[in-house]
C-alpha cells in the first residue's frame, strides 16, 4: 500500500484500506484442508478449490458462466464447507477484503468482508457470513478505511481505534457507509474524496472533499 497527498480529485488515501478490484493475493492450498469436506463440496458443485489467504482459509466454489462460457460465477464456502455466498449468475470475482495492520502486510484476522464484484462490473460488499450489506452498485470500487491520525502516524494517543468504514468511489462522487452497511454520506453530497479521522482526544471526524476544499465532519 502506498501514500498519497490528501487532495480531491485523486485516488483515495491507501494505508488502512483494501481495494476489492485488486485485493486478489496468491492463495495456496492449506495442510488444513479437511479432504471429506473438499469431496462433499465438490460432489454438489462443478468447482471446488481450498483457498488460504494469509490465514483466512475458506472454499472458492464456481462454475462456467451461462452468458459467457470463458468466465465462471463463484459463490463462497466456509471450512467446515456451509456455503455462505451462493454463486449466482452475475457474481464472477470474490474475495476478502481486510483491514491492514498500519506500516505491515500483516491483516487483522477479526475483520474482513467479502468483495463482490458482477458480470456486469458492478461492486457490492457482503459481512463475514456472507450477508449483503452493501449492494452491488456501478462504481469504480469499493475501500475498507479505518480511522486513522490526521498525518497517518501509528501513534494512536493511547486509544483504541476500532472504527471503520466503507468509502464507495463513483463515477464522480464518492459514498460513505459504516462496517454495516448504513449509508452515512450519499453520492449525491457531491464528495469527491473522503477519510476517516481520529484526533488527539479520541474525537472521531471525517475530512470530505468538495470543490478542491476539504470540509470537516464530525461524527455522530
Amino acid at each position: 500500500m502506498s501514500n498519497r497527498p490528501e487532495t480531491g480529485g485523486t485516488y483515495l488515501h491507501l494505508l488502512r484500506l483494501s481495494f476489492l478490484a485488486v485485493i486478489c493475493l496468491a492463495a495456496t492450498v492449506s495442510a488444513k484442508e479437511n479432504p471429506s469436506v473438499t469431496a462433499r463440496l465438490k460432489h454438489k458443485y462443478q468447482h471446488v478449490t481450498f483457498m488460504n489467504d494469509n490465514g483466512l482459509e475458506y472454499y472458492e466454489i464456481s462454475r462456467e458462466n451461462p452468458d459467457d462460457y470463458e468466465a465462471e460465477v463463484c459463490g463462497i464456502a466456509n471450512v467446515k464447507g456451509k456455503v455462505i455466498i451462493p454463486y449466482y449468475q452475475d457474481y464472477i470475482y470474490i474475495s476478502p477484503i481486510r483491514l491492514q495492520e498500519f506500516g505491515s502486510d500483516t491483516f487483522r484476522s477479526d475483520i474482513y468482508y467479502w468483495a463482490i464484484q458482477t458480470y456486469d462490473n458492478q461492486f457490492g460488499v457482503a459481512d463475514k457470513n456472507g450477508r449483503i450489506i452493501i449492494p452491488c452498485t456501478p462504481c469504480g470500487g469499493i475501500y475498507l478505511m479505518e480511522y486513522i491520525t490526521p498525518e497517518g502516524d501509528p501513534v494512536d494517543y493511547n486509544l483504541e481505534r476500532d472504527g471503520w468504514g466503507f468509502v464507495v468511489q463513483g463515477d464522480r462522487y464518492s459514498a460513505l457507509f459504516d462496517e454495516k452497511g448504513k449509508e452515512l454520506i450519499p453520492f449525491s453530497s457531491g464528495y469527491t474524496d473522503i477519510y476517516l479521522r481520529v484526533d488527539e482526544n479520541g474525537v472521531k471526524y471525517i475530512n470530505a472533499w468538495k470543490d478542491g476544499k476539504v470540509e470537516k465532519i464530525l461524527c455522530k
